[in-house]
Order: structure tokens, then C-alpha cells, then sequence
């Protein structure tokens, strides 16, 4: 089990180039991410940002898919106490506007600006991944880090009113990245799916819990039901993290001989029925571990060790 941190998410970045610089941190299609070059890249991303202006609390709104890109920016903005607001490629018309009204955001990040669905008095904040991937950064740019009493705001999904915005301190991506390690009984040599969003305190937990433990993570840009047994078994996951009705979906595929063939220790997460818990744990000779959290709480507030 961890130990108790007594740590800030600048702590976690410094890490990398310090404890283990040439292990593999992600896997990301056929790239291999090593600790050393992912401190490396949020070093320049964080003299990038400086250079355009940005200031501690500025916000910066992020319209992006899970990426190698997203996870330098996230980290970035984390450690220069940049408020880092992120949505997500599905957020669209009338909810998307309400938020950048709401938030009035320094810049807004995206990957492709066709796709973005964005009302044009907006156009003038959009900053596009490629620019800020520029390298051509002057190495005199000086780079101050702050811990700021906000580190990011995750949007909810207003099915029930408008979006509501929990704002997210650096102590409390610690502490949720923590309780995330208690759930999945973390060890070193651990390696986990990354398919939830990282707009999403389910997918953001998991980010720092294997940077701030050494574990690997696989950085999928989305879930899939058909490729998803042929990535756990390829990368040979060892932790499971589920949320709603994934489990559902797994249990519907054909049941095959291959079931049970991989590697996975422990499947923990939330929103699983009675009887798909004990029939996915019998299936897939997977023990299951459900926990009940908020993003306001710092995610899990209790867990079933059972």
C-alpha cells in the first residue's frame, strides 16, 4: 500500500526525472513513453505557455481526446498553477458556451478546429495543440511554479440543469490519486487500461496514481468493447478500473475459452449490479471491488474490501 503523501503534483513531475528516469511511464499506440522524456516534454509545454502569457489562475479550457498531448498540458498547467479546465471533444453547442460564458477562459485548446462547435466571439481564445507544440521556445524564458488553491474545475454533465463546475485542489487530485491506490491494492510492476476520459476524475486519478506509485499505464482515446480484451491480454494488464455499465457491456460479449487467459489481479471501480458482479467475477475469474465516491469528495469516500 502507499504511503500516506505528503506531496503536490510538482513534486510527482520532479519525480520523474529523478527516480527511475528511463522506465517506461506510458504506452501509447506503438510509442513508449519514458519517465525521463515526459518530464522533458511538460518542461518545454511549460515554457510554451509562459511564453504565450499565461499567468498563475489564468484558466485554460481544453477540448481534447485522451492523448500523450493532453497529459503533457494537464500536468503543465498543474504545476504553474494554471486552472486547468477540461471538457472533453463531446461537449457541443448551447452546454459548451454556457461553460466558456461561465469560466471566461484564457485560451481554449484544441486539436482540430473544424470539430469545434464553438460560437465565433470565441474564436480569438482558440489556441490549436500544433502551435503549442512549437519548440522554438527561448531558453530564457523563466518559469515560476505554484501550488494554487485551485488546480482544475471538472465540469459535471448537466442532465439535470446546467453543467456544474467542482473545483479540484492540488490536495485533492492527491488525495483521490491515493484513495485510487488503496482500491486496486497498488504495487509497482502494476499495469492499467487508461480508456476513461481525462476530463473525468475517474480517468485523471488513475493518471497520477501510476506516475506518483512508478506503474505503467496504456493511454487509450476511448473505450471499445471489441478491442478491449485483446489490449488487456497485449499489455498485460494487471488492475481494472471500471465505472457504470462497462461491465455490462464486457458480459454481453460471446463468452470464449480465452476468458479467463490474462493477467488481471483485481477489477475495482463503480456502478456494477448485484448480478453482474458475482457473473463478471465468475466469467472472467476476476475479483471485483466496488467503491462510492464524488468528484466534490476527492472521488472514493468508501470502498468494499469484500
Amino acid at each position: 500500500m502507499l504511503k500516506i503523501p505528503n506531496i503536490s503534483i510538482k513534486d510527482i513531475i520532479y519525480s520523474l526525472k529523478t527516480q527511475e528516469p528511463d522506465k517506461v511511464a506510458i504506452f501509447i499506440d506503438k510509442q513508449k513513453i519514458s519517465r525521463a522524456e515526459l518530464y522533458h516534454q511538460i518542461i518545454l509545454c511549460k515554457k510554451k505557455l509562459v511564453s504565450l502569457g499565461f499567468k498563475k489562475k489564468d484558466k485554460l479550457l481544453s477540448l481534447m481526446d485522451n492523448s500523450l498531448d493532453q497529459i503533457i498540458i494537464i500536468l503543465s498547467c498543474l504545476s504553474l498553477g494554471i486552472i486547468w479546465v477540461p471538457l472533453g471533444k463531446e461537449r457541443k453547442g448551447i452546454g459548451l458556451n454556457y461553460i466558456i460564458n461561465l469560466i471566461n477562459p484564457k485560451r481554449i485548446i484544441i486539436q482540430n478546429k473544424k470539430k469545434i462547435n464553438i460560437k465565433k466571439k470565441f474564436n480569438k481564445k482558440i489556441l490549436l495543440i500544433k502551435n503549442l507544440k512549437d519548440k522554438s521556445v527561448d531558453d530564457k524564458v523563466k518559469v515560476k511554479e505554484y501550488t494554487n488553491n485551485i488546480s482544475c474545475i471538472l465540469f459535471t454533465s448537466g442532465t439535470t440543469g446546467p453543467p456544474k463546475g467542482v473545483i479540484v485542489s492540488d490536495k485533492m487530485l492527491i488525495a483521490s490519486a491515493y484513495a485510487t491506490g488503496i482500491a486496486c491494492d497498488i504495487k509497482n510492476k502494476d499495469r492499467f487500461l487508461l480508456w476513461e476520459s481525462l476530463s473525468h476524475i475517474g480517468g485523471i486519478e488513475v493518471l497520477i496514481l501510476c506516475l506518483m506509485a512508478d506503474s505503467r499505464f496504456i493511454l487509450l482515446k476511448k473505450f471499445s468493447a471489441k478491442k478491449f480484451w485483446k489490449q488487456i491480454r497485449k499489455y498485460k494488464i494487471t488492475k481494472l478500473h471500471y465505472l457504470g455499465g462497462i461491465l455490462d457491456i464486457l458480459i454481453k460479449k460471446k463468452s470464449k475459452k480465452i476468458d479467463r487467459n490474462h493477467k488481471v489481479k483485481l477489477a475495482f471501480g463503480a456502478g456494477s449490479r448485484k448480478e453482474t458482479y458475482y457473473e463478471f467475477k465468475e466469467r472472467f475469474n476476476i475479483p471485483l471491488r466496488e467503491v462510492y465516491g464524488m468528484t466534490e469528495a476527492s472521488s472514493f469516500t468508501t470502498i468494499n474490501f469484500k
